[in-house]
């Protein structure tokens, strides 16, 4: 259990980690590239409206509430972009670095809920983590182990998965990275408004079946299109260009109609899973959960290599949503070092607080030194007196 004076230390760093992931950079999700507007903030505001907490920390303690060593965690990401035809880095990224938090942080067994077609491109991606890739049995009872279980396309087929999967996996929670979300009227669509529907897993009936079931769910998203962002549908519609007006024959826009029992808005999606790993890391004392520049650079690089794409120039150089590697390594560095500075057993915090309560001997020093330099002014201003 997390102390009450824990919680609230973690939800006021929370305040400068919700802030750090919600920089718009960059066009924050193919919707948002029609406007020079602060898309990012309008949904994040939209989202504060929900939740009187930081997104980042409502999330992390809706983990820290549910999950149990040995609990499996379902992890939904990949989105097919076209015309690339391949996933894109935004969300499988997020969701491997936070497949390694999850088995730090909980000893838990993070299991990655995709498309078939993504399976084979994702599996050295996640391989980077330190975790072994392995199959759904073996993870159950192998400590440090990720799965992979294949999603349908068909809706007929997601109805009978999602139930499969829950009953036979028993899931703490469900967390979705820039997984997306069908709209209103059951059609999916990328930012720019393109009905995508048959190269999307129907996940949204999974998380609606979870939701009945009482389990937790998460989203994670930064365009308005994923699943989580229903919670803010309406924000989505008025905000994102393509929200309430697609270009497909649909006419019902991009906006999420599948909310979650938590939300994190973030400029890039994978930011937000970075978000949620250090307050998890700052809850429980345990700053390993959230992983470094050098990984971040190295998971980037397996990317480039199983051919995971840019979705606005379709190619594998390892920038997500067009922001580039150095400024993602840039950002979880960051996010270090917001960790080390806040940290109250740090050797900064200790060395700051040490001379503090010792207030009678820095008057005597205050004194002293003003002494000094009164002597000195004496010498260079004599020709004043």
């Amino acid at each position: 259990m997390v102390s009450e004076e824990k919680k609230e230390y973690c939800k006021n760093i929370a305040e400068i980690i919700d802030r750090l992931i919600t920089v718009q950079l960059c066009s924050s999700g193919g919707g948002a590239h029609y406007t020079q507007k602060p898309v990012t903030q309008e949904l994040y505001s939209a989202a504060r409206q929900k939740f009187p907490d930081p997104l980042t920390y409502t999330a992390a303690l809706g983990l820290l509430e549910r999950v149990q060593p040995g609990d499996k965690v379902l992890i939904a990401t990949g989105f097919i972009v076209a015309p690339w035809m391949r996933p894109e880095v935004d969300g499988p990224i997020g969701g491997a670095s936070l497949a390694r938090a999850l088995s730090i942080c909980f000893n838990a067994t993070p299991i990655v809920v995709t498309e078939q077609e993504n399976i084979d491109i994702f599996k050295p991606v996640f391989a980077m983590t330190g975790l072994q890739v392995d199959s759904l049995e073996q993870a159950s009872y192998l400590p440090r182990r990720v799965a992979f279980a294949p999603f349908p396309i068909d809706a007929a087929l997601a109805a009978s998965r999602a139930a499969q999967l829950l009953d036979r996996l028993q899931p703490a929670a469900l967390i979705a990275i820039e997984k997306p979300s069908w709209n209103v009227k059951k059609v999916y669509h990328n930012g720019h408004g393109m009905d995508v529907s048959n190269l999307v897993g129907k996940t949204d009936i999974l998380f609606a079946e979870a939701k009945k079931r009482g389990i937790l769910t998460i989203g994670i998203g930064d365009g308005g299109n994923e699943i989580g962002m229903g919670l803010i549908e309406e924000a989505v519609k008025k905000f994102v260009p393509t929200g309430a007006n697609c270009v497909c024959p649909c006419g019902s826009g991009i906006a999420a109609a599948t909310g979650t029992d938590a939300l994190i808005v973030s400029a890039v999606a994978n930011w937000g899973s970075y978000g949620l790993e250090a307050c998890l890391a700052i809850a429980t004392d345990t700053p390993k959960v959230l992983h470094d520049g050098t990984f971040e650079r190295f998971i980037l690089e397996a990317s480039i290599k199983a051919g995971i794409v840019d979705p606005s120039t379709g190619l594998s150089e390892g920038h997500a949503d067009g922001v580039y590697t150095d400024i993602n390594v840039y950002l979880v560095e960051m996010l270090n070092k917001i960790l080390e500075f806040k940290n109250p057993n740090s050797w900064r915090k200790q060395a700051s607080s040490a001379w503090r309560k010792d207030r009678a001997a820095v008057e005597r020093q205050i004194a002293r030194y003003g002494e000094y330099l009164l002597e000195k002014e004496k010498e260079i201003f004599k020709d004043l007196r």
